[in-house]
């Protein structure tokens, strides 16, 4: 430096570029920018071209529309990539009457705009490039590429003689450069030499701006002055010339020594003035015509142009000759592509209601499925129709689409440009095919084979198109279409491994443009919602990348946005939230794209998403998530928001604990189902456009950004080691079976995030209890209302008591209801149902006080109709009398046959009938099944599905229905005692239930049939709850009624009394849907009696079935008519026939008694005790040593008993004689008594109804009879009282005859068991029944006669705990019985473990342990009984087939036992205890 310095001369000096030849720069070894692009354009196809040319476009670049051929010389222009170039403007106009706006978001070939040519002649001192930059953009971004760009040269090869072509679009704001759209030209190089281009630019310009130099030669001097006297204005520049040097209102514009931004200012100035006086407007299309016209050439391949042609003719179809056609284009969709119309929104509408049907009055679950069914498959019918139909747009389409896939992309655009979207042509395409899949023979339509459908989804997506999955719409997936062409894809491509990408979130935050911008996607893009519903894209992967990404193609899902506003208020959540379920678990990863940092609603969507996740457990998935925030300038934001991520992440994993403790499901967090890392799975993106739209330019560091998040999804198999990627065929078999999943689910998706549905959920648990008080008053006050309408004493329904009355109550009700929603803690989402809840419990009120008037009124118009019949009794019995007095006459003079009487009766009759049915009031039919599905559905909104396809448990589920709460205390239980002090001390854990008990040493595992155990208990808490509701219904006088839906509902309570009941004894507590499923399961059980029953009541309360009941008595009374009977034998007659029904019943009644009575004295079972009758349950059971029945009784004691019982009855009546004996002697003494009554009454009266009076009052006692059975009679005069006494006293003995007959063809029809209206063996059951608790040790059953005692239970007949499976696990793992007894081990220092507390109690101790066993009495036996050890040696092998345990080691049987025969049992069990060897044997 000093050196330099020092000589200032040679500082100054820099030598002459002739002579100085020591430095040289050669640019020739540095490659212009713009020829190394021009090189790339010179050697891309069309779709290459394209692709630049949108993506320069939308960097505010400029693109080629003149490039002159390096080889040829030939000017080509560029037609296909100009076509997709897109454009977004926003024009404001002011006028008189206020100001416009006009917007556009388009293709900008077809819009005219005036434009605007730069052109240099020779060699100019400004870089014309910067000067358009300084005009376009103001210099904030280059528009076309300057000399002071980076990289840039003063040698250029390939860029020279090309003209570009950029627009200006305004933003319809104050500070727009230019108030309308202008297209601007730049021809690179001397104008000069350029001629041909010259006269294109003079032909299409609206202005020209001519940049001259200093130094005019005469070449650029001819050419100047040929522009300057065409019709285009022109706008000189001028290098040369200072400003001072032009005079004001000359058009030339000096430049020489200006400021940039005042040159710039005056040349837009300019420019503005030359436009308005302008009308010179051409689209892109017409400068391509124009260009044409000149001689260039317009680039278009042989493909392109067949397929232009192709697209030219569906055009023309669709809008006719020259597109006169001005149809509107939702009549052209329809008219086009008929099948995605209502068809398939029908379609889609009944396919999700056949997964989740809604209540339907008189319609069972299976009959609204066939009928859905039914419709569905008509609509595909009335597609099918459509299809067949001639369609010359689709004929034509499909036969291009499979004989020239190439014209695909251009038919595509053109139709897209025209009425509807190219993936409305798809979709209907694949609707041809969901139509005519089903076919057993292949389907031409259109010409074309519907199998060969799905080829062309699958070339199209191995062409890049973006293939639609999901039909936004409808909102539905056509799955067999979208597997049948992932299918076929799979035999395209074979069975590749995918990397599954999705985006979410919510409208217009940027999710298309995202993928497009990493993966050069066409996904489309716009402000608002421009994607609907789900589209996929298959990218392959470089094959030397393969290995180390472990994927072979990336399938991309570009999705609808969130909460869009165009979607329906009511919707939104529900379609939402299936809308990410279904994204999120298709997709390996997720992106999950937030417009700035606010994460609120994304939140609550993908806490839906988990506990869509923890239901739907037919899918087994576990996706990741990566959070990407946009538009965030902020750089420290990553930084700045931890605190944030980690309250998110807590937020998260508390909500996804709370919605697996509601789906009975243990996670430790969000990431056990949704795998996601706040720190490295958190993206935050700088803005995406630097400036304001339209004419801002995407930001660096967003394509940097996308980089990054680009890198972090390819490496996935690196830092998400657990993700195992699918093959083609396991992501379509993923996509089936989750999108199934997602059609049985509904509940779910109606709530904004699992907050809302926990509080929901308890919600509906109070609102079962609110309603279920109305629901009993109901109940009870319908009952009363039957009673009094059936006793008289009312004779119509007051509604307006049936209102207050229901009003007291429900004013009750909403005072409870008004008190939960404020006192609750989340009272402010709570408050969102608040409305629906009083609008349901106002539908409640209304429907019970409707039911309640409907069910008053039926019994009131039943009774009242009875009453008429009654009333013309009278009418009848004369039409009678008249009848038979007239046919007597008529054959006086031949004998009468007994057919001939019964034909003319019959006829008679049936005129009678006829006559009555039309006045009887109409009954509708209840259909049970329906009844109780639409309750089912109804009461278990959260269950549906478990409601319709969960009709009966085959078995107890443990993994279901045991609650994840109780198995932890399970396991903790069995892992919570060290082993060798277990064996050492010999103390078992002995968990007692209700179907099985367990025995272990623990070795901390859960032992080997716990499960088992636990099962068992379950199936016996089932029975036990079918039994318990048999019974109640039993008690409810159903046939005495009728069905009603609240008789369901209270079916349900007792239900869930029952099981909360045997929650207090069980070892274990259940899940909800254990409950429910059970609910179910019982009321589809009940389904066949509640029908029979109803059936019952329907023809107890129908007048006509009494009638037909009555139709041979009427019959005797028209054959005494007819035979000629005096009046008295008439009346002996009906009296006789009126008794003689009454007289069997209370004969019968009498027989059940007198049976009753005989067992309980002289049958040895039933005399004395309970304990007495098990003895000999006992020795039964010895005597028959059957191994089943054993566990009959052990296990289903009640139902045993009853059996047993049954059948000692039956056998009582095997004895044909002695039955009839009995029978005839009753009869005979009830005949007696009845002589004996008649003769005590006085005769004073001539009146019969008088005598009747008196005598049905001395008879009520004796027989079931009825005042109103003579009303017929009672106006008969009885003149010979003698006479009549002796004609009934000979009917009776008649009756009496006939009665033995009866009674032996009762014997010979059948048991005459059933024959009873109070069975003689459910008497003795009653009488013999009381408490039925089980020890809880062996089981063995309370021996006290009164149930629900206060007393401590207590028996008799304990038995060793291996009779009911209690095992030891043994060191070797194996399960060996437990051969004590409970009675000494109340005796020894062994300890058990509560099954409720997990606590360890001594045995002498046991009632501490709780309930049951504080319950129960447990004496202490020195001797124990040989039965149950004869049992054991008997029955051994079976023992260790039923319960998988062995006799082993310490537990084997001792030998001694194996002495005891048979002989010894029955001795034992009569009260004889067999001493063998006691003396020498002590107690085990």
């Amino acid at each position: 430096m000093t050196d330099v310095c020092a000589d200032a001369d040679k500082f100054f000096d820099f030598g002459d570029d002739d002579n100085d030849d020591d430095i040289v720069i050669d640019e020739s070894e540095h490659i212009h920018p713009m020829d190394i692009y021009m090189s790339v354009f010179h050697c891309s196809d069309d779709l290459a071209r394209q692709c630049i040319f949108t993506k320069l476009s939308t960097c505010q670049f400029a693109v080629p529309l003149l490039v002159p051929d390096p080889c040829t010389g030939e000017i080509e222009i560029p037609v296909w990539p100009l076509q997709q170039i897109k454009k977004t403007l926003k024009l404001k106009r002011e006028s008189d009457t206020g100001s416009s706006e006009t917007h556009m978001n388009s293709f900008i070939g077809s819009v005219q705009v005036p434009t605007v040519s730069f052109i240099r002649l020779g060699t100019y001192s400004n870089s014309k490039s910067q000067i358009m930059n300084n005009i376009i953009s103001r210099k904030r971004h280059p528009t076309f590429f300057s000399r002071h760009c980076s990289g840039s040269t003063s040698n250029r090869l390939l860029l020279e003689g090309v003209a570009e072509i950029s627009w200006y679009c305004p933003g319809g704001r104050e500070d727009d450069i230019l108030e309308d759209c202008i297209a601007f030209i730049n021809l690179h190089g001397d104008g000069n030499k350029y001629a041909r281009h010259l006269k294109f630019i003079q032909d299409i310009s609206s202005v020209i701006v001519l940049l001259l130099p200093e130094n005019l030669d005469p070449e650029t001097k001819k050419t100047a002055e040929s522009l300057l006297k065409s019709s285009v204005p022109v706008i000189p520049l001028l290098s040369g010339v200072e400003k001072k040097s032009v005079k004001k209102g000359d058009s030339r514009i000096a430049a020489k020594n200006r400021n940039e931004a005042e040159l710039s200012e005056e040349i837009i100035n300019r420019v503005k003035q030359c436009l308005s006086e302008q009308t010179k407007n051409l689209s892109l299309d017409d400068l391509i015509c124009r260009a044409t016209d000149h001689g260039f050439i317009a680039s278009r391949n042989s493909s392109s142009n067949m397929g232009r042609a192709n697209a030219e003719k569906l055009m023309d179809i669709v809008m006719g000759k020259n597109h006169q056609n001005n149809e509107e284009i939702l009549i052209l969709k329809g008219k086009f592509l008929p099948l995605q119309g209502e068809q398939w929104r029908n379609w889609c509408t009944k396919d999700k209601q056949f997964y989740r049907l809604e209540s339907k009055a008189q319609m069972s679950i299976e009959q609204q499925r066939t009928k859905i069914s039914e419709e569905k498959q008509c609509f595909r019918k009335e597609q099918q129709k459509t299809a067949s139909s001639p369609n010359p747009f689709m004929e034509h389409l499909l036969k291009c689409m499979v004989e020239g896939e190439d014209s695909e992309k251009l038919i595509s655009e053109k139709i897209e440009c025209a009425t509807f979207g190219f993936q409305h042509i798809i979709r209907e395409i694949g609707q041809l095919y969901e139509s005519f899949h089903t076919s057993d023979k292949a389907e031409f339509i259109h010409g074309i084979n519907t199998d060969r459908l799905p080829e062309i989804g699958a070339q199209l997506m191995l062409s890049g198109f973006p293939f639609e999955v999901m039909d936004g719409d409808v909102s539905h997936v056509p799955l067999e279409w979208v597997t049948a062409v992932l299918n076929k894809l799979t035999e395209e491509l074979g069975d590749k491994r995918v990397l599954v990408l999705s985006v979410l979130g919510l409208q217009s935050s940027g999710k298309s443009t995202l993928l497009n911008t990493m993966f050069g996607l066409q996904f489309a893009v716009s402000s608002g919602r421009c994607t609907r519903g789900v589209f996929m894209q298959l990218i392959p992967v470089e094959e030397h990348l393969r290995c180390q990404l472990s994927f072979d193609f990336i399938l991309v899902m570009d999705t609808e946005g969130l909460r869009s506003i165009e979607a329906a208020s009511d919707l939104v959540f529900n379609r939402d939230n299936e809308l990410a379920t279904f994204i999120v678990g298709i997709s390996d990863i997720t992106l999950i794209n937030i417009m700035g940092e606010n994460l609120y609603e994304i939140q609550n969507i993908l806490q839906i998403c988990f506990q869509a996740f923890l239901r739907m457990k037919s899918v087994n998935i576990k996706p990741s998530c990566i959070f990407v925030h946009q538009n965030v300038s902020e750089t420290t934001a990553k930084h700045n928001n931890q605190e944030g991520r980690r309250q998110f992440i807590e937020k998260l994993d508390e909500i996804s604990k709370l919605a697996a403790e509601e789906e009975n499901q243990e996670v430790d967090g969000f990431n056990d189902i949704i795998q996601f890392d706040p720190d490295s799975q958190m993206f935050y993106f700088k803005n995406l456009f630097e400036g304001d739209p339209p004419m801002a330019p995407p930001n660096p560091s967003d394509s940097q950004n996308v980089q990054e998040l680009k890198t972090k999804l390819l490496s996935v198999a690196k830092w998400q080691t657990s993700c195992k990627l699918l093959t083609l065929s396991e992501f379509t078999q993923r996509f089936t079976d989750l999108w199934t999943a997602l059609l049985h689910e509904n509940f779910i998706f109606n709530f904004r995030n699992s907050l809302d549905v926990s509080i929901y959920n308890r919600l509906e648990h109070h609102f079962g209890q609110w309603s279920w008080t109305p629901r009993k008053y109901a109940l009870e006050t319908q009952n009363n209302l039957c009673y009094r309408i059936n006793n008289k004493d009312i004779k119509s329904v007051d509604t307006t008591v049936i209102d207050g009355s229901f009003g007291t109550v429900f004013q009750q009700v909403k005072h409870d209801v008004e008190k939960y929603f404020k006192e609750q803690k989340h009272s402010d989402i709570l408050s969102q149902w608040r409305g629906s809840t009083d609008q349901r419990l106002e539908n409640l009120k209304r429907e019970l006080i409707e039911e309640t008037r409907s069910k008053g009124r039926a019994v009131l118009s039943n009774i009242n109709f009875k009453q008429e019949l009654e009333r013309k009794k009278t009418q009848y019995e004369a039409d009678l009398s008249q009848r038979s007095e007239a046919l007597a006459f008529k054959l006086k003079d031949r004998k009468i046959s007994d057919e001939l009487q019964r034909d003319e009766f019959n006829n008679l009759w049936n005129e009678w009938k006829n006559e009555v049915s039309k006045e009887k009031p109409k009954e509708e039919d209840v259909n049970i099944q329906a009844m109780i599905d639409n309750t089912l559905l109804a009461h278990f909104q959260k269950y549906r599905e478990t409601v319709i396809t969960h009709r009966q448990i085959i078995k107890f589920d443990v993994a279901k229905y045991v609650k994840a709460s109780s198995w932890r205390k399970i396991l903790k239980q069995a892992v919570g005692k060290d082993v060798k002090q277990a064996v050492e001390s010999e103390r078992s854990a002995i968990i007692s239930n209700v179907g099985g008990f367990f025995t272990n040493t623990f070795k901390g595992i859960l032992p080997k049939n716990k499960e088992d155990v636990l099962e068992a208990e379950g199936n016996e808490i089932i029975r036990k709850t079918e039994e318990d509701i048999h019974e109640f219904i039993n008690v409810k006088n159903i046939n005495k009624f009728g069905v009603t839906q609240n008789i369901i509902y209270e079916l349900l309570h007792e239900i869930q009394r029952i099981l909360k009941a045997c929650e207090k004894t069980s070892t274990f507590e259940f899940t909800e849907i254990c409950k429910v499923e059970i609910s179910v399961h019982v009321c589809n059980g009940m389904v066949h009696r509640l029908t029979k029953l109803n059936k019952e009541f329907q023809t107890v309360s129908d007048p006509l079935t009494y009638f037909d009941s009555q139709k041979e008595d009427y019959f005797q009374i028209f054959k005494h008519y007819c035979e000629g009977a005096t009046t008295l034998t008439l009346f002996v007659s009906f009296l006789t026939t009126r008794l003689k029904s009454s007289i069997r019943e209370a004969v019968f009644d009498k027989l059940s008694i007198h049976i009753v009575e005989d067992m309980k004295s002289n049958h040895p079972a039933f005399v004395g005790t309970r304990s007495n009758l098990e003895k000999h349950i006992l020795t039964f059971l010895a005597e028959k040593e059957d191994f089943d029945m054993y566990m009959e009784y052990i296990h289903t004691p009640k139902q045993f008993f009853a059996k047993f019982i049954s059948d000692c009855v039956q056998n009582y009546f095997s004895d044909e004689g002695e039955i009839l004996k009995i029978f005839i002697s009753n009869w005979s003494e009830v005949t007696d008594k009845l002589l004996k009554c008649f003769a005590s009454v006085e005769r004073t009266h001539s009146e019969a109804s008088v005598w009747l009076d008196e005598i049905c009052s001395e008879l009520n006692s004796l027989i079931p009879i009825s005042r109103e059975d003579f009303r017929n009679i009672e106006k008969k005069d009885i003149e010979d009282w003698d006479v009549f006494h002796d004609l009934l006293a000979q009917s009776l003995k008649e009756m009496l005859e006939e009665g033995k007959k009866d009674i032996k063809k009762l014997c010979g029809s059948g048991p005459l068991l059933f024959k009873f209206k109070d069975r003689p063996d459910d008497i003795l059951i009653k009488q013999m029944s009381g408490c039925w608790e089980q020890c809880p040790f062996c089981k063995a059953v309370c021996t006290n006669t009164i149930p629900n005692h206060d007393s401590d239970h207590s028996t008799e007949w304990h038995r060793c705990q291996a009779v009911v499976g209690v095992c030891y696990r043994s060191e070797d793992n194996q399960d060996q019985f437990c051969t004590d007894f409970c009675t000494s081990s109340v005796n020894s220092d062994k300890t058990f473990q509560a099954p409720r507390s997990g606590k360890w109690i001594p045995f002498t101790k046991y009632r501490e342990a709780g309930i049951p066993y504080s319950k129960w009495e447990i004496k202490h036996e020195f001797y124990q009984r040989i039965y149950w050890r004869w049992f054991i040696c008997t029955f051994k092998s079976n023992l260790e087939e039923k319960y998988q345990a062995k006799f082993d080691g310490i537990r084997r049987i001792p030998q001694y036992w194996e002495i005891f025969t048979k002989r010894d049992v029955l001795r034992e069990t009569c009260g004889l205890r067999c001493i063998h060897h006691c003396d020498t044997h002590k107690q085990d």
